[in-house]
């Protein structure tokens, strides 16, 4: 009987009707939850026009500070996320399709070739990525190789951020992530622009650069939102 139960329930979810409807029930919750709280950007100046929309750029945060994501986007440039190919991919994937983002399949874990391609090929159309560099599955604040070896083949730079908020839930994940609720006072924290480099042999360098600075956005918006969850 458990065993019935279970291919039912697993059938039932893996039905594409059913994925779309909660889907876009969970991005709907995301959505009202932004607009019953307040919300504050704190925007490094030079990282404003990038910001504004008037660049495009490389935006970076942990995998487990990404379900506000949508908020970052400007009204005058489209940005792809890079959404893993895992099944819970698939889930992500449709859910930033009704909050209004686009996606590149694949991570450091599979797909990764195809996925680098075609974050090149958004790039060089004048479109921002969205990547986790600790994503899909950690260790957590530990930073990929990903971003750096895209912005030095596109010479892009790369924007850190993070957000926090007194009201949430944490999950016990691997990630520790954050889930907004509803009448809390969200902080965006978008730091300055790491510059893109040439050289191959400073991509470890880089590498750390840019883990530092997520870690700082993350601690930035922590602390503003009385939180020591970090």
């Amino acid at each position: 009987m458990k065993q019935t139960l279970k291919k039912i329930s697993k059938a039932f979810f893996k039905s594409r009707p059913v994925r779309n409807a909660l889907c876009w029930t969970i991005a709907s919750i995301i959505r009202l939850t932004c607009l019953l709280s307040r919300v504050t950007f704190h925007v490094d100046e030079a990282a404003l026009p990038f910001f504004r929309g008037e660049r495009k750029a490389i935006y970076v945060s942990w995998h487990g500070r990404n379900v506000l994501a949508y908020r970052l986007r400007p009204k005058n440039r489209r940005i792809f996320a890079m959404v893993s190919l895992h099944r819970d991919g698939e889930w992500l994937a449709q859910t930033l399709l009704y909050l209004g983002l686009d996606q590149v399949r694949g991570s450091s874990r599979k797909g990764g070739f195809s996925a680098t391609r075609d974050a090149i090929e958004v790039l060089s159309q004048e479109h921002s990525l969205g990547m986790t560099p600790d994503g899909p599955r950690g260790p957590r604040h530990i930073a990929k190789m990903g971003p750096i070896v895209i912005a030095r083949l596109t010479q892009t730079e790369i924007i850190p951020c993070s957000f926090s908020t007194n009201r949430a839930h944490v999950f016990k994940s691997w990630d520790r992530y954050l889930w907004p609720l509803p009448f809390g006072h969200i902080h965006f924290c978008i730091g300055a622009p790491i510059l893109p480099h040439q050289d191959e042999a400073q991509d470890e360098r880089m590498r750390q650069q840019m883990e530092a600075a997520i870690n700082t956005q993350t601690h930035h918006a922590d602390m503003l939102a009385g939180r020591a969850d970090f």
